[in-house]
């Protein structure tokens, strides 16, 4: 997946499934935002950061 120059890359980590989908929804209804992964944990974040560094702009966390 590759994210325009006009879109801003999110990641969003959250371990609880509701939190995570529900931020994932807001921000794909918002224009110029493309979500680019959910993941619930640290570790996985850190796989898809290696996997999409070139498109992800912004990381929303919240793990505990």
């Amino acid at each position: 997946m590759s994210v325009t120059a006009s879109n801003i890359g999110v990641m969003v980590v959250d371990d609880h499934d509701l939190v995570r989908r529900g931020f994932a929804s807001l921000l794909s209804a918002q224009q110029g935002i493309e979500v680019i992964a959910e993941v619930n944990s640290g570790e996985s974040a850190l796989e898809q950061c290696r996997q999409h560094h070139d498109d992800i702009d912004v990381i929303l966390m919240d793990v505990n």
